[in-house]
């Protein structure tokens, strides 16, 4: 259970935006001609000119816009507004959160990842064989970084995350000039434009191509499978979501990217006229109530059966998805001695594969697959 929920960690972020190389006014905005390259991602923009690429992030806390230019080697740094230049290549990266190392695998920049905080917590082979090998070396954790270490790596590009407040570590950062960037997807409210995120790695690495023809796939088999959601359900599934822990319930919110994943299923999320974008916290009472009416129940948390559900939880016998074994959760797979969630470190970069596992379980009739990719039945 701890690995499970130190997991959400990496993966419920919220990305904010910052940098030590502060040029000019943060309040900045793309050039009016100028078309932005995204269609999805609210909080982020991509501006692709001739010597020059421009992406714009909006900071969770302040609103206002960071703006960085990426070049190559050997161009000068164009004469607008920035708050900082990236060369690519950029050849030494720290990544925070394990989607972005997913992202990084899928453009194949994980050969330029130097650093990771708790890196034990990676499920990609790829990753693990470099850790290793000791050529991704561990750096604390996040909120107690080891600021030294971060220094002797000497990284081109920190990438961060944060959750709500100030990350004391990602100031002394900035003080001691590390070119640090802070992403946020999390406030982003479909699962393509979280996926569409994948294009500012891209950017970054200098692989815009591969990153564009990688989302377009995505994109396309996405909406394929959305476009075969039956139309002519009398009553759609009623559905509720989320781990139970310690007595309380915790919930996507009804304008999460995940509430997304099932209004393109065609069901009725019961928490759908909730606002909030990210989690919420509800008392295990409320999922009692709920239960009565849901027919399925996805992502408990970290149990593996029924039994081990009803004997924490005696009440929640009672409820109509445990009755009919219309329980859903998390893939795990065993590398070693540890248990990995793939779905933790893939699924923002992979929304085709969750809305497949999604329609099988809704619509096991018309969506036929021997294979899950991040859920199963709760045994």
């Amino acid at each position: 259970m701890i690995r499970i929920n130190r997991f959400w960690v990496f993966i419920g972020v919220a990305f904010a935006l910052w940098s030590c190389d502060f040029q000019t006014s943060k309040k900045s905005q793309i050039a009016p001609n100028q078309d932005n390259k995204l269609q999805y991602a609210q909080n982020f923009k991509w501006v692709a000119h001739p010597d020059y690429d421009l992406l714009e992030v909006v900071s969770l806390r302040s609103k206002e816009v960071f703006r960085i230019v990426v070049i190559d080697s050997a161009q000068q740094s164009p004469k607008v507004p920035y708050n900082l230049v990236l060369q690519r290549p950029v050849e030494r990266i720290i990544a925070t959160a394990t989607p972005h190392i997913a992202a990084l695998e899928m453009l194949n920049g994980l050969d330029r990842v130097v650093g990771f905080p708790q890196p034990e917590y990676i499920y990609s082979e790829a990753a693990r064989s470099r850790i290793q090998n000791k050529t991704i070396a561990p750096i604390g954790i996040n909120n107690e970084l080891n600021l030294e270490k971060i220094i002797t790596l000497k990284p081109e590009l920190f990438i961060g995350f944060e959750v709500d407040g100030i990350n004391p570590d990602y100031t002394r950062l900035q003080q001691m000039d590390i070119p640090l960037v802070l992403i946020q997807d999390w406030l982003e409210e479909s699962p393509l434009a979280k996926a569409e995120w994948l294009l500012f790695f891209g950017v970054v690495l200098g692989e815009k191509e591969r990153a564009l023809e990688l989302f377009k796939s995505i994109e396309k088999r996405y909406n394929e499978l959305k476009q075969k959601v039956p139309k002519s359900m009398v009553q759609p599934a009623q559905v509720v979501s989320g781990s139970v822990y310690k007595d309380q319930w915790y919930a996507p919110g009804g304008k999460s990217f995940f509430a997304q994943f099932l209004k393109d299923c065609g069901v009725n999320y019961l928490l759908h006229s909730n606002s909030e974008k990210g989690s919420i916290s509800l008392s295990i009472e409320k999922l009692l109530l709920e239960g009565q009416s849901a027919d399925v129940w996805l992502c408990p948390g970290s149990f593996d059966s029924y039994e081990a559900l009803g004997k924490q939880y005696p009440m929640l016998q009672a409820i109509k998805p445990y009755q009919k074994k219309q329980i859903f959760t998390y893939k795990k797979e065993v590398v070693g001695q540890s248990r990995f969630i793939p779905y933790f470190e893939q699924a923002p970069y992979h929304p085709d594969r969750v809305l497949e596992d999604l329609l099988h379980i809704f619509y096991p009739d018309e969506f036929k697959q021997n294979f899950w990719h991040y859920f199963t039945p709760l045994q």
